[in-house]
């Protein structure tokens, strides 16, 4: 059976009520998705991200990522995109880049982020962060996503902030194909 896809809620009453609750849940969410990540891929403005992220910062999230091309004509903020494979030893690294809090930055990396997809082996999203981390949807096995939702659960947070999303018959091709385009 293939993955369901599912879609975190932000605009539900106990994250509204809560906001503490949005960083606790997103984290839980990555950290279970990043189990099953194989290659993440990046579209970001470089020179915001940089700033926020403070020297050697942009190089610990991306190590792989080319020096960037100045152009003539070119506008200064443009997007770019970035894929690096993922290894376990980048799961703080990742966390922090799509944290909710400053932490002793002066900026939120989340501010430069237009995307952030985790891929599987086989390539396909495990999870979507988009538009700076407020549309996330993510596509776990069904041992992972119960494990998630009773780790929820176990904190006291409503295990309905997280929604199947239905599609239709000719979407799922659509949907599982990346947003992003390298």
């Amino acid at each position: 059976m293939d993955k369901e896809t599912y879609f975190l809620n932000f605009d539900h009453p106990a994250l509204r009520k809560f906001p503490e609750r949005t960083q606790v849940v997103f984290q839980r969410v990555l950290r279970q998705a990043l189990q099953h990540t194989a290659t993440y891929r990046i579209q970001f403005e470089r020179t915001g991200l940089q700033a926020a992220l403070g020297k050697g910062g942009l190089e610990t999230v991306m190590p792989h990522l080319p020096p960037a091309r100045s152009r003539p004509g070119s506008l200064l903020r443009r997007s770019e995109v970035h894929e690096e494979a993922f290894h376990p030893a980048k799961t703080d690294v990742l966390l922090n880049l799509l944290s909710f809090e400053l932490e002793g930055r002066p900026d939120l990396a989340l501010n430069y982020l237009s995307a952030v997809e985790l891929l599987d082996p086989a390539g396909e999203l495990v999870l979507g962060a988009y538009d700076q981390v407020t549309s996330l949807c993510f596509r776990l096995p069904e041992k992972a996503k119960e494990k998630l939702l009773g780790t929820l659960r176990q904190s006291g947070i409503p295990v309905d902030i997280v929604e199947r999303v239905e599609l239709g018959e000719n979407s799922a091709e659509e949907e599982a194909t990346s947003p992003i385009k390298p």
